[in-house]
Formats: C-alpha cells, structure tokens, sequence
C-alpha cells in the first residue's frame, strides 16, 4: 500500500471524533486499525533523509497516536508506547513543543529504559540535563546525549557526527519497539540540525547584542520553530531592506521574531528601536523576555499607558530599547527630532488591531507617519506582526513591502478545532481552525453529540428586560458546557463573555456545578490570603476559587488578576471566565476556549464580533509545550440583538465570524457609529503632528493621506477627504487662533506647537486653553480638578466617555459631578477603591437589595451591586488614572501660551499629573 493510497485525514479525523465521543464513529474503524495506519505512515517516512514540516500525513499519524495514547489511559504501557510513538512523529515534523507534551505523558505513565531515553532526549532536547544522569556514564547513550546537548548549545558537533552516535544507540536497542523509535530518531535528529537556534544566529552575531544568543539557550530556546527557521534563514529581518509583514499563528514564535528584528537593526551602535504592543499585559511579557536576553548596556524602557511625555532618553549615545504602549510612542514620536533621526526600527504587535475604532485609527496614523520618515529618507524598518490576517495585498501596497517580504505561514504546533453547540443539542465540531475558510469549509466537517441544553427553552428578543430574565438560564447552559468538558476532557478552561456582569454570571454558575478543591493549591490559596488582606469585599470570588474558578475583568484589582493569570498553571484554577481583553491578551495555558457571547457591545450597538477578533480569541485555546491540541465552542446564544439572532439568521450571522477571512479594513470605511467624533479628533490630531515632523514636505495634507491604510484599501475615499478636510480647517482657522501659517510647506505656530505637544485635537487643544485662561485663583488640587474635569467633560479623546455621562443630567450613575473633587482628594490620599466607593452620597441613599454591609461582607450576591461598581470602577480608571493627568500635562505644554498667571506660574502642572499616575501599576 501507498501512502497516497490513505484516506488520512479522515483517520485523524475519526480518532478526534472518537476521543470526544461524538455520534457513529465507533462504527467506522476501530482504534486497532488506526493505530496500524499512524504506524505505517511513520514507518514511510523513516526511509526519508528530509520531511517537510507540513507533511499532512505524518500530522495525521501523530494526531491518530495522541488520542490513542489517551484511549488507553487504562493499560499504563500501551498508553506509554502509543505517546512515545506519537513524540517520534511529532519531532519527525519539527514539531517539538507537541513532541514535549507527549514525552512528558510517556514519563508519567511508566520508567524509560536507557534505550527509550535517547529517544526521549532526541524528541524533548530541553529534558536532556534532566534525563543523562538516569543514564551509565560508559553507555552510547549518554555520549549521543551530552553530544546532542553540546552542538544546541553552541553549535559544535564533535568526536564524530551526531547521526553515527545515534547507530550506535540502535545498535545496542534491547527490542523491536526502543528499536524503532530510535530509527524514527533519525529523522527527528536531522529536524534538529536543520532548527537549532545557535548556527542559524550565528552568522548574525556581529549585528547582535553581545552574548545575546548564550541568553536565549540559558532561557531554554535552543530549537526554533519551523516558520521562525523559515523566516530567519532567510535573512529579510536580520540583514535584509525594507519592511516586513508576519502572519503566523498563535504561539509560533512572533514575539521573539520581532526581538531579533529590532535588536539587528540596532546593531551594537547607539540608536532607538521600538517594540509597540496593544496591551500592557503584552508589554510586560515582551519586556520579561527582553530584560533575560539584552546586556546590561542595552537600555530597556517601559513605556505603558495614556498618552505622557517620556524619560529621558539618549539614542546618539545609547542603545535604547523601548517596549510602549501606541499612545506612549506616539508622545515619544512627537517629543523630539533626535528621537526620530535616530529611529532604527518598529515592530507593531497584534498589527490586526488597525480596524479597532479610536485604538485602531491613532495606530494607523502612527503608521503614515513613519511610512512619512521613510519616505523623507529615513531608513527605520517597520515589522508588521499578526497570527490573524488573511488577505495581505492591502497592507503590502500601504506599506510598500515586497513579496519576498511577506511571511505567511498556516503551520502551527498543536491541533486547534472548533465546535458550535446549537439550541438543538447538537455539538457540532470541525477540524483545523486555522485554514476553516469558505471554500473548504464542509470538508472540515467531523461530526457531532447530541448534548441539550438544560435551558432549551430562550428566545431571541430586543426586549433588555426579557433578555436580563433570561440571561440566568442561558448562563447555567455555558455552566453545564464547562463542567461537561472538565469532566470529558480534563484541562483548563477560558470562557469568553462580552460584558463584566456575564464574567460574574457564568461564573457563579459554574461554580454552583464544582465540588471544593481539597487540598487548595498554593497559587489558589495565595490569592485568597490576599483577598482576606486587602479585598473583603470579594469573599464571593474567594468562594469560586475554593472550587477551581474565577472571573477577570478590569473591576478586579490589578494584583488580583494578575495572581488568577498565574494560577492557570496547574495545579491551579481550571476555569476562568473573562472578558475579551484577556482573550487577546496573555498566552496563558488554556486547553479550551469557550465563547458564551458571540454578540459584542460597541458604540454601534450590538454587533457579531469580528473575525479577526474570533480568530485571536481561537487561538488562545491548546498553548504550545502544555497541550498538543486545543477546542473552541461557540454556544449558541440567542440572547441578543433581533437582527442576529432569530433562527434564520443566526447561522448566517455566525457563519460570518469563524467562516470569513480576515480581512484588514482601516478605521475610516467602517460604521463607527458614537465612536466617529474620537476618530475624528484622533485623526487630526496625528495630522497636526505630521506636520512638524516634515517641514519641508509640499501638500503635507494630500501627503499624509497617501500614507494612510485607507487610501490603498478604501472603498470611502470621499470619508478620508472629509476628514482631512475637517482637521486642515481646525488647524488653519483663523477666528479660534490658527495653528500653522497657511502657506506651503506648513509651519506651526507658538499655538500649533503647544497643542501637538499634549497630544490632543487642534480643538480640545483650544478648549483646554481656553479654560486655562480663565482659570480662577487660589483652587486646592481637588477643586482644580473638579474645574477642569468639569469643563472638559465633553471632549472626544475619553476612551468610553464615562466621565461624560456622569455630567448628564439625572445620570444613574454612581459619581455624580459634586463628587469629582472629592474622589481626587481620596485618590490623592491613596484610599483603596472599595472605601471610596462606599464613600459616595449615591452609595449611602441607595437602598439595593441585599444591603450594601451584606454585599461587602460576601454574603448575599448582588448583581445591581457589582454592576455599580463595575461602573464605578470605569469612571476612576478612565477619569484619574488616564484621563486627568493627560489633560494636565496638556495643561502644561498649554501653560507656555496661556494668558492667565494661575496656569502659566502657579500650578504646578506635571507634579500633579505624576502624583495621579502614581497607581499606575495598579491597572491595565
């Protein structure tokens, strides 16, 4: 028989549909014949020298032997055979993270013989220092072994080649099994030579940071992995020219992709690279990862959070390393023209996030600025980095990349599958997530289980009270869900929900389902300890984690969520149930994902959420090293928006999410609804800031919106016009004070300058001043701030404008205007959230069930509660946190232009904006 004579995917098909139990499979073939067909496709590619890493049917055999091996938990030594045979054929593909996992299966079921540890060294090289003291020092297998060790480590073979000392390990093998394994190790040993990190970097070790390379193996990274191979052998981010674009999927390698690209663009000489990420969560991790590898003389800096000038940094002189948030580079950006002539390179993280609304339209105005510089004879590269888009012809033409400089790669290291549990019952899975597309979408199709829903009876409807009604049913339906694949499947769990009080929710139910954890793992009781210290108010999540479960959302405190992130790691919390931030965020090791909320709130309304967002949620699902396959099911929830979710169009709708490709639209063509007036302060706020960045440019308007995504993608030019048209009149109006002469090139005047400066539109920058120039005297901090939150409320640059509701008139809200100087003075003191909430006049008056002492004391549930904390909770982070000191340190840049004493002499702009910032490390 020939391989081209199997009907492998249907095998490795069968063998998931099988471990998950779902309708008919067992019928088809047994475990026997398919073990037999895992095996002889192996036995195929043993005969080869070289193995693609995409090799379709050896990822069928290797995915046929895991769920085998899991099959037969039941016979300790089959279970073992089957997981080191699966290993072998992971590491044939290169693939060693899922070959890891099953090594680390195998060990735990029974103890190695020598033989079997080489085998096991060759397929898990980082378990080697580990295994080689189980292993006689005068045996074969231990020279093959210190050997293998020593060439990952530095580069060198020696005393002859690896593959002759791997023979000599066959040779000796004491049966047919250790025997074949060791000639599969053949294969792997040649993916080894072809991935390991040290002679693939060492041709770029004079463009390096010193010693850079012996950081990464003594932080156990000595394999790349294959699309990193692909990429860096290349050499287009090492030593090539022009600018780049990624596309690879979750957890194969992005992040140290774009490590070595600034870091050999910088070189060893002074200068400035920047790495942009989304998330302060991003950022600590790639900033973790920089700080193990860079030497000392490389200047590391953090720059997270709202938009805030910067430390003081030196690229003619240092080597400076920034990792930033978008609205603290684009301070940086402006802060400076050494900054920018000294610019090497920017890597943009999650570089999908350009379609994200106010978020997504400062980012590409970043962007044209820097395609700007380039185009002024700059040479910084730009690094485009993404697991998501799909379509990158439009990004290649904005950009001016050439194809040699787009990597897209579909290859990733554990099976990622997607179910959809329908109001019917039916839990219907397909296979291979990544390449779920349209055109081949059917043939994805595996099978499905029936499993109602306990709840079967809810409806679509517009109606918020009958949805509220429902909600409680439809959240012990995902309950039921989550303690059905604990139960099945093991593993941690990520449930995705679209609002803070569904976290809360679906939690409680979960947690109603779970028996208490006994004992309590260490990071589980960590977090209670902190809770009992700090937090009384949150006994009820203190009562989920005693059963393995916990919300996370941004109302939690932040030493909190951080703690619940870190008890993923088993043993721990095997559920978490989130709000989407956390789903783009951090790669934590989760085996499923479950999203409860298809339908999305945004200033629109009620939408699907897109699938470049799905796609990233998706891929959070079976971490790479942790699991070797990873689900998503999408519940079916019909709670929502009518025009989504009636019977006949539901399907429709979530075809849209998980079915369409990823495409790449910029801000400007998309309804924004509410949003339109941040975008459009934020787009001329980066315009304005063009400007001075290219002074000798003619048409700097016409220029910057050829710089734009928009005008390689847009199907609305005439928005973009409209735009530019809008911002140029702000900018060059006369009666409000003009903030560039009207001539060509522009230039800015005193006004124009002081306005870029804060970051702000030409017309908040105005408002600003215009308050500042009627300031009154003699105001105490919190009567200052209540004056300019007063009457600056309006302004468009707030991220969820909540400190605008709080101005309406009969708001609901639990701040009230009167409250605003007293919270300062609170925040100012460094009062804890919960007192200053129990503070408020509003909270005192209210009388909410359970009463307020039951609900702080954990021991009722209040769901009006936690909503007006939740609410509370935005205010404060979006108002003193963020807000506030922005506009206080535009009150300073303003201050030089100001007409008033007070503002110019008196106030003491940016120690007061230090002294709000000064929790910020309290929050994302």
């Amino acid at each position: 028989m020939q391989i081209s004579e199997l009907n492998f995917r249907l095998d490795e098909n069968i063998a998931m549909a099988l471990n998950r139990g779902l309708d008919g499979y067992e019928k088809l073939k047994s475990w026997g014949e398919l073990i037999a067909t895992g095996q002889f496709i192996i036995g195929h590619y043993q005969e080869l020298r070289q193995v693609s890493h995409s090799e379709p049917a050896l990822i069928a055999a290797a995915r046929i032997l895991d769920s085998a091996s899991l099959q037969a938990s039941d016979e300790r030594s089959v279970a073992a055979s089957l997981a080191l045979v699966s290993a072998t054929a992971y590491g044939m593909l290169g693939n060693f993270p899922s070959a890891d996992v099953m090594v680390k299966r195998f060990m735990n079921l029974i103890e190695p013989s020598e033989s079997q540890l080489a085998v096991v060294g060759t397929c898990a090289p980082k378990l080697i220092p580990e295994i080689i003291t189980q292993v006689n020092v005068d045996s074969p297998v231990r020279t093959y072994l210190e050997s293998l060790d020593h060439f990952l480590r530095s580069g060198n073979i020696v005393n002859g080649s690896l593959e002759d000392k791997l023979i000599e390990c066959i040779l000796i093998a004491p049966d047919s099994f250790s025997s074949a394994c060791l000639r599969s190790s053949r294969t792997i040993l040649r993916q080894i030579q072809k991935l390991a990190l040290v002679p693939q970097l060492s041709i770029y070790r004079h463009i390096l940071p010193e010693n850079y390379i012996e950081e990464l193996i003594d932080d156990d990274i000595s394999l790349l992995l294959p699309p990193q191979h692909r990429i860096i052998e290349s050499g287009s981010i090492t030593n090539g020219q022009g600018n780049i674009l990624i596309s690879i999927p979750t957890s194969t390698g992005k992040t140290l992709l774009g490590e070595i690209a600034i870091l050999s663009c910088l070189g060893r000489s002074p200068g400035l690279v920047c790495y942009i990420v989304p998330y302060v969560a991003i950022g600590r991790q790639v900033a973790r990862s920089l700080n193990r590898h860079l030497p000392l003389d490389y200047r590391l800096h953090r720059l997270f959070g709202g938009f805030a000038t910067t430390p003081d940094l030196d690229p003619e002189t240092n080597r400076e390393v920034v990792v930033a948030t978008p609205e603290r580079f684009d301070a940086l950006l402006r802060s400076s023209e050494i900054i920018r002539n000294n610019l090497r390179a920017v890597v943009i993280d999650e570089a999908h996030m350009i379609v994200r609304g106010q978020r997504g339209i400062r980012l590409e105005g970043l962007i044209a600025r820097l395609r700007l510089m380039q185009k002024s004879g700059n040479s910084l590269r730009l690094f485009l980095l993404s697991a998501v888009i799909n379509d990158t012809s439009p990004i290649q033409k904005w950009l001016d990349i050439s194809d040699e400089n787009v990597w897209r790669d579909t290859w990733h290291p554990t099976a990622r599958r997607m179910a959809v549990w329908k109001q019917s019952g039916s839990l219907t899975w397909t296979s291979d997530l990544e390449d779920s597309l349209p055109e081949n979408y059917q043939d994805k199709y595996i099978g499905q289980r029936i499993l109602p829903w306990p709840n079967s009876s809810l409806y679509p409807t517009d109606h918020e009270g009958v949805k509220r009604k429902q909600r409680p049913k439809s959240q012990d339906n995902v309950a039921y869900l989550v303690d059905y694949w604990l139960k099945m499947h093991g593993g941690s769990i990520l449930c995705v929900c679209s609002t803070k009080a569904n976290t809360r929710g679906i939690s409680r139910a979960i947690g109603q389902k779970l028996e208490k954890l006994d004992p309590v793992p260490p990071k589980i009781e960590d977090i209670l300890g902190l809770i009992e210290r700090k937090y009384d108010y949150l006994h009820s999540l203190s009562h989920l984690l005693l059963k393995g479960v916990a919300y996370h959302n941004s109302s939690l405190p932040h030493d909190i969520r951080s703690k619940i992130e870190d008890a993923v790691e088993p043993p721990g919390i095997s559920v978490i149930v989130a709000t989407t931030t956390l789903a783009e965020g951090v790669n934590l090791p989760f085996r499923a994902t479950i999203i409860a909320d298809w339908l999305l709130w945004s200033s629109a309304g009620e939408q699907p959420m897109d699938s470049l967002l799905f796609r990233n949620i998706a891929g959070r699902c079976g971490r790479a090293g942790i699991f070797s396959e990873g689900d998503t099911i999408i519940y079916d929830n019909v709670i929502g928006n009518y025009r989504y979710t009636k019977d006949y169009l539901r399907e429709q709708a979530q075809n849209s999410i998980f079915q369409s490709p990823s495409l790449i639209r910029s801000t400007i063509e998309q309804e924004q609804g509410d949003d339109w007036k941040a975008i459009q302060a934020t787009f001329s706020s980066q315009l304005l800031a063009a400007i001075p960045e290219n002074q000798d440019t003619e048409n700097i308007a016409e220029m910057f919106k050829r710089s734009l995504l928009s005008w390689y993608s847009g199907v609305k030019p005439t928005e973009t016009d409209r735009l530019l048209d809008l911002s140029m009149q702000s900018i060059l109006d006369e009666d409000q004070g003009p903030l560039a002469q009207a001539a060509s090139p522009l230039q800015l005047t005193d006004l124009g300058r002081a306005i870029n400066m804060t970051g702000f539109s030409p017309q908040s920058g105005r408002e600003i001043l215009s308050l500042l120039n009627q300031l009154p005297e003699d105001l105490s901090e919190d009567e200052l701030t209540s004056h300019l939150l007063a009457g600056l409320s309006k302004l468009p640059e707030q991220s969820q404008s909540s400190l605008s509701r709080v101005f309406r008139p009969r708001s609901r809200l639990p701040v009230k205007p009167d409250d605003i100087g007293f919270l300062a003075k609170k925040w100012l003191s460094g009062e804890n959230m919960k007192d200053m909430f129990i503070a408020l006049p509003a909270v005192k008056r209210s009388k909410r069930k359970p009463t307020l002492d039951e609900w702080l004391k954990g021991e009722k549930e209040g769901e009006s509660w936690d909503d007006w904390y939740d609410k509370f909770i935005d205010i404060m982070i979006e108002t003193f946190q963020n807000f506030l000191p922005w506009i206080l340190r535009a009150c300073y840049s303003l201050s030089m232009v100001s007409q008033s004493e007070t503002a110019s002499t008196i106030v003491d702009w940016r120690k007061l904006a230090e002294s709000f910032e000064r929790r910020e490390d309290d929050f994302d």
